[in-house]
C-alpha cells in the first residue's frame, strides 16, 4: 500500500490516443492448466527463468482435435493432455499456441526473464532496480522475485490477458528503455474477474486504467511507500474505472459529482465479488484511497491469496496530489 505523499509523478509511455471497444471476456472454448494454474482465456502470459520447465496441460473434451506448437524452446508431450516445455537458454519472449487444425484457440505469451542474480548493487544492465528487503520468514509472498521480464519499447502492447497488456504494468519516472519489471499470473486473473463482474453489473468498461503496477523497490522508496509493499513484488495494482479517459475515476453512483462515493461503489464491488465461495484463490488486500482536489479516487487491490484491509480504511487518505492516471494507451 502506499503511504500518502506529495511528491509523485507517475509517467507512463505515449503511443497514441485511446481506443475503446466493446468489451469481450475473451474466454477460449478450451482451458490450459499451467503449473497448476488455470487459465481459460484467448490470450494469457507467463514468466519463467532461462531452461525452466513448463507444465501444460490442455483442459478439453476433444484432446485429439488439439495441437500445441511453441516458436522456441522445446515441447516434448508427456502423456494424455501433458506437454513439457522448456525455456530456452536466453531470456526474451515465446509464444505457445494451441490450434484445433488451423484455428488459433489460445496464444500464451511466454516471458523468459532476466534472473535475478543479474541484480547487482541494485541494478540491472545499468537500469536502476534497487535492493529488495530481507524476505519475511515463511510468508513466500515475500520473497525476492527469482526474475524479471526485460520490457523494450515495442513490447508494451504485448497482451498479458484478454484486456491488459504488459505496459498497463510500467510504473516509473524514467521514460528510457529497457525496464525491468515482476508481474504475478494471479493479479491478471484477479482483474479480468473483476471486469467481468463490472460489466455484469451495467458498469461497461473495456478495461482498467492501472495507475499503479510494478514498482522498482528504488521507485518505490522514493514515494515513501510500505517496505513490503505488494507492488515491487508484482502483486498489486492501483485502478480506476475511466471509460471517457479524462484521467480520474467515472461518476460510477451516477449523482453527477466525482469523489470519493464513485472509488466506494467500485471497492464495494471488488469486497464482494472476492468475498464470494469459490473466489478464494483471488483474495487479498483492498484499499480505498479518497479523491484529493481535482484528483478522483483509486482502489488498491492486490493478490496475495488471503483477505487484508488496513485498520485506516475508513479513514481514507487522499490521492497524491500530483498523481495524473491515464488509460492504458496513453504511456508517454
Amino acid at each position: 500500500m502506499l503511504k500518502q505523499t506529495t511528491i509523485v509523478l507517475f509517467t507512463f509511455f505515449a503511443l497514441g490516443a485511446p481506443c475503446f471497444a466493446d468489451y469481450d471476456l475473451g474466454r477460449s472454448e478450451i482451458a490450459v492448466s499451467i503449473n497448476n494454474e488455470i487459465y481459460p482465456y484467448k490470450n494469457f502470459a507467463t514468466y519463467v527463468l532461462p531452461q525452466e520447465h513448463l507444465g501444460i496441460c490442455l483442459l478439453s473434451d476433444n484432446l485429439e482435435r488439439l495441437r500445441i506448437t511453441a516458436n522456441t524452446g522445446t515441447l516434448d508431450p508427456i502423456e494424455d493432455c501433458r506437454w513439457i516445455w522448456t525455456a530456452p537458454d536466453e531470456p526474451g519472449q515465446a509464444q505457445i499456441n494451441i490450434l484445433r487444425g488451423d484455428e488459433l484457440l489460445m496464444s500464451l505469451n511466454v516471458f523468459v526473464m532476466t534472473p535475478a542474480s543479474e541484480l547487482v548493487n541494485g541494478r540491472i544492465d545499468n537500469v536502476i532496480v534497487g535492493e529488495y528487503p530481507e524476505p519475511i520468514e515463511d510468508s513466500p509472498i515475500y520473497q525476492q522475485p527469482d526474475g524479471f521480464i526485460r520490457v523494450t519499447e515495442d513490447m508494451v502492447d504485448t497482451p498479458v490477458s484478454p484486456n491488459f497488456v504488459l505496459g498497463q504494468f510500467i510504473t516509473s519516472l524514467d521514460s528510457s528503455f529497457p525496464k525491468y519489471i515482476v508481474l504475478r499470473e494471479r493479479l491478471l486473473l484477479k482483474l479480468e474477474a473483476l471486469l467481468e463482474r463490472l460489466n455484469e453489473q451495467g458498469i461497461e468498461a473495456e478495461s482498467l486504467a492501472v495507475i499503479a503496477g510494478y514498482m522498482t523497490p528504488d521507485f518505490n522508496r522514493s514515494i515513501g511507500g510500505q517496505t513490503h509493499s505488494r507492488h515491487i513484488y508484482g502483486g498489486a495494482a492501483s485502478v480506476i474505472i475511466d471509460r471517457d479517459a479524462d484521467g480520474k475515476m467515472d461518476d460510477l453512483d451516477g449523482n453527477g459529482v466525482i469523489d470519493t462515493r464513485d472509488g466506494g461503489v467500485l471497492f464495494d464491488i471488488i469486497d464482494e465479488l472476492y468475498s464470494e465461495p469459490g473466489k478464494e484463490f483471488l483474495r487479498g488486500g483492498l484499499f480505498l484511497y479518497s479523491a484529493s482536489g481535482d484528483r478522483g479516487p483509486a482502489v488498491l487491490l492486490d493478490a496475495r491469496g488471503f483477505r487484508m484491509r488496513w485498520p485506516n480504511a475508513s479513514d481514507v487518505p487522499p490521492l497524491p496530489e500530483n498523481l495524473r492516471p491515464k488509460h492504458k494507451r496513453q504511456f508517454e
